[in-house]
C-alpha cells in the first residue's frame, strides 16, 4: 500500500461521510504479483466514526450526516470537496 489520497473523504451515496482514506493499494505490485491483473481505485479508508473520536475527544463537535437519498453518481466526489478540513495537532 502506499499514499494517494490519504486524508480524504470517503463518502456513500447520498454523500454522507463514513471514512477517511488512509491508503491505497500498489496496482503495479498487484500486477507483478497476479502476472498481469492491474486493480484499479483501490483504497482503504479507517471508519468515520473512528476518525470523528479524535476532534470530539479534543471538545471539537461535529455532526453526522442524514441524508437517505443517493445523489447522482458524479455529486458525491463534488461534495465530499465540502468535507474537508484542515487539523493541527499539538
Amino acid at each position: 500500500m502506499r499514499t494517494g489520497n490519504a486524508g480524504g473523504p470517503r463518502v456513500d451515496a447520498p454523500g454522507n461521510l463514513i471514512g477517511v482514506v488512509s491508503a491505497k493499494l500498489n496496482a503495479l505490485k498487484v500486477m507483478v504479483a497476479t502476472n498481469g491483473d492491474i486493480p484499479q481505485n483501490v483504497s482503504f479508508a479507517i471508519k468515520g466514526s473512528l476518525a470523528g473520536a479524535f476532534p470530539e475527544s479534543n471538545g471539537v463537535a461535529d455532526a453526522a450526516g442524514t441524508d437517505t437519498r443517493a445523489l447522482a453518481p458524479a455529486d458525491p466526489a463534488e461534495h465530499a470537496k465540502a468535507l474537508r478540513a484542515f487539523v493541527v495537532c499539538r
